[in-house]
């Protein structure tokens, strides 16, 4: 399939013509159970029969709050069969969270699941949400105050959970209506396909309205950057209901590949996973997850040849940790982006030099356009000026869903799309990630990139991880605190380690005190820095944060 028609699809007919060219091909692999191109459509196109026959028209919202699964990416396509918006929920909200996300995105069928409920009972968490289901007559014609637009939950897994409808009296409410095949409703490439909404840390939630063209066209672009071929597979364990989770879906579907992921992720079993399968390439994203398996016991890198790519977002210092366990044969690949930009933003190509592959997070992303802008003034800024990265694209989100003043102050004249974080570009266009603008430190004056700090901590034989944040400070302002998590059997005290990097650095940038974790307080993907903060502010803190002291 060529880019051009490629990319020209609505993601649910896009499933549909590669189950036609792929057929009983793997397309999904979760945990050890395998569903083939063929299975995937053929179920997608039952569940859009179902939402269907639930009254679902083209432009509702459908909410989906499950683990990663087949049917989380059956569901997803036959959403778009159906033309409507996937609105992919967090999976780690609670009652709070997502009352509000009911609330804002007013979908019209939420989608769940009881496979996980000896760790997320999520019928429990929605009836808590909304109290008034538990009076309710008929779960096929749901009447809710509090989400009007809501006509029905549908339960899948085991089932018989009022007041959910049980997924196989909703398919088989689909087949009733009629046996002609779909597609007949897919939409234009140009409707929005996804809500995503990004972390609220200091304000409401945003959700990011993705085109169904820029989610499969970034997506499509990736594989050809990692020259993904049909059959490969490829390893994704973000959650779908992040883009680093649901984009290497649609991805590997629009290059015919095989994606494997797990509802948790759990390092020894996704090294028995990957060494079971071999894909060619990693997608963990995130050094949590990458340097969980590549420091998990059961890894070696003599086994792991078959690798070509790994992908991985971190600091040049971790890079460099991190290609040093690697095969010698598989190639670490950076990038910057955001929900905003649908992916990539940024791209390291797998053909550099390593030492300008792991020195920056890579060139502008196809059709992408990328410049440093003064965080006030929006003027661009000269190469080798550090300020606000910006960027712009055809395929880059289009709106903040019901948020039109969020989305005017984030897309300026011009279609520039403002990040909130701080980068540098050198005269070749790539760009240096130097952190979020609102977490650099201001110590007595002096500006303190935590992120320069971190990697500077990693490069410690005995460290695994580190974050910086900042503690109050009377005379100073604020000044650093240093959160860290040893690699096993590692050893280093918070002496040590201050002395580490004040022989480095200025002496502004070194941390006045060093906490050691075991766990991080976390979201999908990272880490909670707003928690750390809280914790390094509190008198006399001695070493806890989400996980408690680890020497």
């Amino acid at each position: 399939m060529s880019a051009s028609s490629n990319c020209a699809h609505n993601t649910g007919a896009l499933l549909l013509a590669q189950a036609d060219r792929y057929g009983h091909r793997p397309a999904i692999v979760v945990d050890e159970q395998e569903t083939s191109y063929r299975e995937l459509a053929d179920r997608s196109t039952d569940l859009a029969r179902g939402l269907i026959a639930a009254g679902v028209l083209p432009g509702d919202r459908v909410a989906l709050l499950l683990p990663n699964s087949a049917d989380y990416a059956a569901c997803f396509f036959a959403i778009g069969l159906v033309g409507a918006i996937s609105v992919n929920v967090n999976a780690r909200y609670r009652r709070h969270e997502l009352q509000y996300l009911i609330g804002h995105a007013q979908p019209t069928v939420l989608i769940t699941t009881d496979e996980i409920e000896e760790h997320v009972d999520f019928i429990a968490l929605i009836t808590e949400t909304l109290p008034e289901l538990a009076a309710q007559p008929d779960p096929w014609t749901l009447q809710l105050t509090t989400a009007p637009s809501l006509r029905c939950i549908v339960l899948l897994g085991r089932g018989g959970r009022p007041p959910a409808v049980d997924v196989e009296d909703f398919v088989g409410a689909g087949a009733a209506l009629s046996d002609e095949p779909l597609p007949a409703r897919p939409g234009s490439a140009d409707e929005t396909a996804l809500i995503l909404y990004t972390s609220g840390t200091t304000a409401a939630p945003k959700g990011c309205e993705i085109r169904h063209r820029a989610l499969v066209a970034n997506w499509f672009r990736w594989g050809e950057l990692i020259a993904l071929q049909p059959g490969e597979a490829v390893w994704a364990p973000c959650p779908m209901f992040h883009i680093a989770g649901i984009g290497p879906l649609v991805g590997m579907v629009a290059a015919g590949g095989v994606l494997l992921t797990s509802p948790h992720f759990d390092p020894d079993r996704t090294v028995t996973q990957l060494l079971r399968h071999r894909p060619t390439h990693l997608f963990p994203g995130f050094p949590a997850l990458t340097l969980g398996v590549l420091r998990s016991p059961g890894y070696r890198r003599q086994d792991f040849g078959f690798l070509r790519t790994v992908h991985n977002v971190a600091p040049p210092e971790t890079q460099r940790v991190i290609e040093g366990l690697l095969p010698d044969n598989a190639v670490l690949t950076s990038n910057f982006g955001m929900t905003e930009g649908a992916g990539p933003i940024t791209y390291t190509p797998p053909d550099e030099p390593a030492e300008v592959r792991l020195a920056s997070t890579g060139p502008a992303f196809p059709n992408y356009q990328v410049r440093i802008a003064d965080p006030v003034t929006d003027l661009p800024l000269e190469p080798s000026e550090p300020g606000e990265i910006q960027f712009r694209s055809e395929t880059a989100f289009h709106a903040y869903y019901r948020n039109p003043e969020a989305t005017r102050a984030t897309i300026l004249p011009g279609g520039w799309i403002k990040t909130g974080d701080l980068g540098v570009l050198d005269r070749a266009g790539r760009l240096n990630y130097l952190g979020r603008l609102k977490e650099i430190l201001k110590v007595g004056g002096e500006n303190v990139t935590p992120l320069e700090i971190e990697a500077l901590l990693t490069t410690h034989p005995a460290v695994n991880l580190a974050q910086l944040v900042g503690r109050d400070d009377e005379r100073l302002g604020e000044v650093p605190v240093a959160f860290v998590e040893l690699l096993p059997g590692g050893a280093v005290t918070e002496a040590e380690l201050i002395e580490f990097v004040a022989g480095q650095v200025a002496s502004f940038k070194v941390p006045r005190a060093v906490q050691f974790v075991t766990e991080w307080p976390m979201s999908a993907t990272k880490i909670l820095k707003s928690v750390l903060r809280d914790c390094a502010n509190q008198p006399a803190a001695n070493g806890e944060a989400g996980g408690g002291a680890q020497r």
